[in-house]
């Protein structure tokens, strides 16, 4: 299948790769008949083995973070992504992104229309496994499954927000699937048709997993509420403050400052900054707005407020931003 999926940093997109003929000593997943590729970037190396199959692609990506780094997913069309954490984490995709955070041993699946995701990987090894089919062959794999039948529904209409379904727990059938999947001795047509058979395996156990009652902590529900307050009010300059939302939500300013930064690796100041770069940067490639302007629609106090946040998060000032692209 046609690749439409690329992940960079996002303070150096244009970065290129580099391919590697040796094994990624550093993944507890290393495939031998995949290729090999690294991105390097601040102290930080990105290791890629893709594997690319009729009717499927099998993206494992490797980070070693000693800083940490704003990550940019970037889609050139629809897609939907089964992502199964197998060491680290990821914190949530930002700005409107997909709503979750993968923590080792997790797993999800996820439509993500085109365009662009911000994320962070915080300090340390992070492993993650992408999966992804043609939208066709999706349809025939999942007929029967009745619980993954949200992702092809969105991929066919192709609007709205991202939808993620549930997380679930990597149990020891789902750590042996991968398990032969790295291993697996067979090449040429015959690894195409193994690989589809372990993929499909995969599948089929996320589906049961899905039809298990879920366990919802009210912790979560509380912190999920909050990130889709910053979402919606991102640009509302005096209540955004944590003392502001932590009484919203009836916690203290230090709880929520504990346990947001807990969940989604980054602090609640953070989440909404990057909120505000998201918006801004929209409105400088969709208008003529001066930076006064679009500093006073995002929620900075002033247009120098603006300029040091951008920067800092993107490596360009806005004006920057604007004629590059």
């Amino acid at each position: 299948m046609e690749r439409t999926l690329t992940i960079c940093f996002a303070q150096a997109p244009d970065r290129p790769t580099k391919a590697l003929n040796d094994p990624v000593r550093i993944s507890d997943y290393p495939i031998p008949y995949a290729k090999r590729s690294l991105l390097e970037h601040a102290e930080a190396h990105l290791f890629l083995q893709l594997v690319e199959g009729w009717q499927f692609s099998i993206y494992l990506y490797t980070a070693h973070i000693v800083r940490g780094q704003a990550m940019q997913l970037q889609l050139g069309e629809g897609l939907v992504l089964f992502v199964y954490q197998l060491k680290g984490r990821i914190n949530r995709l930002l700005h409107g992104g997909a709503p979750f955070r993968l923590e080792k041993g997790r797993y999800c699946g996820c439509y993500l229309p085109a365009g662009n995701y911000l994320f962070n990987l915080p300090p340390g090894q992070h492993e993650t496994l992408l999966v992804a089919f043609p939208y066709g062959y999706l349809v025939w794999l999942t007929r029967q499954y009745n619980e993954l039948h949200p992702l092809v529904n969105a991929w066919k209409t192709n609007a709205g927000p991202p939808l993620c379904l549930r997380e679930a727990t990597l149990m020891q059938d789902e750590q042996r699937t991968l398990q032969r999947i790295r291993n697996c001795p067979k090449r040429g047509d015959e690894l195409d048709g193994a690989l589809k058979i372990y993929l499909a395996r995969l599948l089929a156990l996320y589906h049961g997993r899905l039809q298990q009652q879920p366990t919802i902590h009210p912790i979560d529900t509380m912190l999920d509420g909050v990130q889709a307050h910053i979402e919606a009010h991102y640009a509302e300059k005096y209540s955004m403050r944590l003392k502001g939302i932590s009484r919203q939500f009836g916690w203290s300013a230090p709880a929520l400052r504990h346990a947001y930064a807990a969940k989604y690796g980054i602090s609640v100041a953070g989440a909404v900054r990057m909120q505000r770069i998201h918006a801004a940067k929209h409105l400088l490639l969709d208008t003529e707005l001066s930076l006064t302007a679009i500093a006073e629609r995002v929620g900075f106090m002033y247009a120098e407020s603006l300029i040091r946040a951008f920067k800092r998060e993107t490596g360009l000032t806005p004006t920057a931003f604007r004629q590059q692209h």
